[in-house]
């Protein structure tokens, strides 16, 4: 919120809330938690309007994975995001890859560059080694995250672009294994998921452009929120080409063939339930992580892993950024495996928290 005119009402219109929050105002009533809704007057957008909750004495604000606490006296305040002093760390995808590299956690090498510094970021992503990943240091949504560059020219490129979204570009070595995203809830990992890029299976008779027909077909017959159908352009004929693929190659049929590079929910990527299919020790680095940047108290972390049945270490896992403000229809929704309804543990979280009490 800003210090616009502010709207408030008791009586909550959950199709006017964004869909993460619906979810979480679900859990809250479920709860017995009072409820509210607020929107700013003079932008009266979906994306405008607030969940609001009265959890104990305390007041509790989310849109969009964002959690604030609000001052209980002034309700429509702006608010302080529920993670407090560990906010300004998790922001910036380098402070958190420097703080957790210090304290012997696993990252991927990289460095920050000023959005002027394209040549320097072009010179270390030699020295570092090809290929690299380039993304806006303080970003959303998979938003020009552009991993496995191989050149100088590729870098240029990808800086430039997430320059214009962020003043400061990270450079750092791109690697190789799934995404793997460990939701976060003060005290533990309460949700574990695959964020596997756009893709599609091949038969052995229907050419790409088909199959990709066929699966945005089935999202919508499936409805699942966060799954959104495939969206075909420029940047996902680029990547088949960099394969030597085209629209109308026919995949063998079982094969996977990825049509991204990115795991972004915006163009059609899937989630992959996979809390039972994935080594313990991942989870348990993960909650060490996030009890060394204390107060964490709600996070989601992208990390790669290169073979989840073995033990975690550095040669099989990396982090690559925490985010502060997780969305949580993933993991309730997954595109594959069990539901995962993180929001009871949200909720039971800002109890304590309420209450007092961190655990």
């Amino acid at each position: 919120m800003s210090n616009a005119p502010i709207g408030i009402s008791m009586a909550v219109e959950p199709f006017k809330l964004d869909l993460h929050a619906r979810e979480v105002l679900r859990v809250a009533r479920e709860r017995g938690h009072d409820c509210f809704m607020t929107w700013l007057l003079n932008t009266p957008r979906a994306n405008s309007f607030r969940l609001g909750m009265r959890i104990g004495g305390a007041v509790f604000s989310f849109r969009s994975g964002r959690l604030t606490r609000q001052d209980p006296a002034f309700p429509l305040s702006k608010g302080d995001h529920i993670n407090t002093t560990a906010f300004p760390t998790v922001v910036s995808k380098q402070r958190t890859k420097d703080f957790l590299a210090a304290r012997g956690f696993p990252v991927p090498e990289g460095r920050v560059f000023e959005s002027a510094e394209i040549d320097a970021a072009c010179d270390y992503a030699e020295v570092l080694g090809w290929p690299v990943c380039v993304k806006p240091d303080e970003g959303k949504k998979g938003y020009f995250v552009a991993p496995g560059l191989g050149d100088r020219a590729a870098v240029r490129t990808a800086f430039a672009a997430a320059a214009s979204f962020h003043p400061q570009v990270v450079v750092e070595r791109s690697l190789v294994g799934e995404v793997v995203r460990f939701f976060y809830v003060e005290p533990r990992v309460v949700g574990v998921k695959i964020s596997m890029p756009p893709n599609v299976v091949g038969d052995g008779v229907s050419d790409i452009a088909t199959l990709i027909a066929q699966k945005n077909a089935e999202r919508e017959v499936r409805k699942l929120p966060g799954h959104l159908p495939i969206v075909v352009n420029a940047e996902l004929t680029d990547h088949l080409a960099l394969s030597g693929l085209g629209l109308q190659a026919v995949p063998e049929a079982g094969q996977r063939l990825m049509l991204r590079s990115v795991s972004n929910g915006a163009v059609g990527a899937d989630t992959i339930e996979c809390a039972e299919a994935i080594h313990p020790s991942y989870g348990a680095m993960v909650e060490d992580m996030c009890r060394s940047l204390a107060p964490l108290r709600i996070a989601a972390l992208d990390t790669i892993v290169t073979d989840r049945t073995l033990p975690a270490s550095a040669e099989t896992f990396a982090v690559l950024e925490i985010n502060n403000s997780p969305g949580v229809l993933p993991y309730i929704y997954p595109w594959e495996g069990k539901r995962q309804d993180i929001c009871v543990p949200i909720i039971e979280m800002l109890e304590r928290v309420a209450a007092g009490g961190r655990r």
